[in-house]
């Protein structure tokens, strides 16, 4: 197309709204087709990852330039997911969300019990019992650590490891091109499911920009392919900076509501395991609510706030 994508999806927007305000409820009749491109986003996600992260790693030729490389880039996700974590007590140390709240005219929903999960079944949950069945769930950090062994695997076996490494090479390329074939069906998506707010959401997957992430980090940035594949591939599952962002918020949301008074080092351990919960938030089923519950438990604000927080998304 000769037309660049970001019109071709406005127009659609506008199109789809003025479609939605003549026909009325009958628009409904369409939303199969946005449907169709969310389930054809879903679809990349694991397979995307999977080839990126294995020929990035193999790229990377050496064991040592791996640990150079994963342990520089582990401090970087660190650091950004504090900045965040820090970003959201300041705002909800200036805005004060939770004061002044009358919550008898909130709708209060049921305190969902989180999962017994402990410390020992968190870390273990990362180690995948069944790549397929991973695979399958969509489970990303146990594919995550599959896909690190099979990269480290192939830069131990040298030579030998070679033909493998230009299989997963041209996956990842092929992936690549697979993925920018579904995002030109993003007008089609865009127009069909009409809302605007629903679709921005909908398809803001850094997963599914992963090929054109890794295009800017090379081109723009002069990053190498290696590394680019590799941090990259990594930061758009684990480094979850909105995550830790959004759990220090709600945990002073929760202390503001119910009172519970915070220090400066209740502030610090709120950071810690913001960020931490938002590094392991992506491998583990029903992870929100127990990040959620971690932090909460943490600084001792009650975990009745879930069913506030959950008031606000209905």
């Amino acid at each position: 197309f000769k037309i660049p994508l970001w019109q071709r999806v406005i127009a659609a927007l506008v199109l789809g709204v003025i479609t939605g305000l003549i026909w009325g409820p009958e628009s409904e009749t369409i939303k199969w087709i946005g449907d169709f491109f969310i389930k054809a986003i879903k679809m990349l996600v694991v397979p995307l990852i999977f080839f990126s992260l294995v020929a990035g790693v193999a790229a990377l030729g050496d064991l040592k330039k791996l640990g150079s490389v994963g342990g520089r880039a582990m401090i970087l996700f660190v650091i950004t997911g504090q900045i965040a974590a820090w970003l959201g007590l300041a705002l909800g140390t200036f805005f004060q969300p939770g004061n002044g709240v009358d919550t008898s005219a909130i709708e209060k929903g049921e305190t969902p019990v989180p999962n017994d999960t402990s410390a020992v079944d968190m870390i273990l949950s990362i180690v995948p019992d069944s790549p397929v069945q991973v695979m399958a769930d969509v489970r990303v950090l146990p594919l995550i650590v599959f896909a690190l062994l099979i990269g480290i695997g192939i830069l131990m076996a040298k030579e030998d490891g070679k033909p493998l490494a230009k299989i997963f090479d041209s996956g990842a390329i092929v992936m690549q091109k697979v993925t920018m074939i579904v995002m030109e069906l993003t007008p089609f998506g865009v127009f069909a499911l009409i809302d605007a707010i629903a679709v921005s959401y909908s398809t803001a997957s850094s997963n599914a920009t992963l090929p054109v992430t890794l295009r800017c980090v090379e081109r723009n940035l002069g990053v190498s392919n290696s590394v680019a594949s590799f941090v990259v591939s990594l930061g758009a599952t684990i480094n979850m900076n909105g995550t830790a962002m959004y759990l220090g918020l709600a945990t002073l949301f929760g202390a503001q509501i119910f009172g519970v008074d915070l220090s400066f080092g209740d502030y610090v351990l709120i950071s810690i395991t913001s960020t931490l919960g938002a590094i392991g938030a992506a491998g583990i089923p029903g992870a929100g609510l127990i990040m959620m519950a971690l932090v909460f438990g943490s600084v001792g604000v009650p975990l009745e706030t879930i069913a506030f927080v959950a008031a606000s998304w209905t």
